[in-house]
């Protein structure tokens, strides 16, 4: 009895560290610059909630454009791609409502000045949840400073459940 509940114990420790996140190929264990890349992301997030435009731009690289996957009421897919004016666009005119998009769980890879922030998020308004998914952004170290050259993000209003349990 002793040996099965050691043996027991023994696939338990193994399926658990084959089961542990490893770092890619590639990717630098740079815990200062992961914190970094977090900082510049909720503060662009931030930014966009609060239409603070020369945050924004700062922290956007000129050229840099966003694809969206949006769910549709019918359970599919519709794709958006926005480029460097439609995404500036977004940033016109006055703040109306209060709006958050906090993130969590934020996965971080890092090669050298490049980096790629994975996390789920929640779009609030006015403290109300309108839709949840993933933002996925991709930066450059650029003149000492984290810049945003490209951003993804999916847009969901039935799959939240899953993105929650990771909190």
């Amino acid at each position: 009895m002793i040996r099965l509940a050691l043996a027991l114990a023994a696939l338990s420790l193994a399926a658990c560290a084959s089961t542990a996140p490893t770092r890619p190929a590639g990717a630098e264990a740079r815990p200062d610059a992961e914190a970094e890349v977090v900082a510049t992301v909720e503060r662009f997030l931030a930014a966009i909630m609060t239409h603070d435009r020369e945050t924004w731009r700062e922290l956007l690289l000129e050229g840099s454009n966003a694809t969206v996957q949006l769910e549709t009421p019918e359970g599919d897919w519709r794709f958006v791609s926005l480029d460097y004016d439609r995404l500036a666009a977004f940033q016109d005119g006055p703040q109306t409502r209060e709006e958050s998009e906090p993130i969590w769980a934020t996965t971080v890879l890092v090669r050298g000045n490049m980096a790629v922030a994975w996390a789920p998020y929640e779009f609030l308004r006015d403290g109300e949840r309108l839709h949840c998914g993933v933002d996925v952004f991709i930066l450059q170290k650029v003149e000492g400073a984290w810049k945003i050259g490209s951003s993804a993000w999916t847009q969901e209003k039935t799959r939240c459940a899953d993105l929650d349990a990771a909190r």
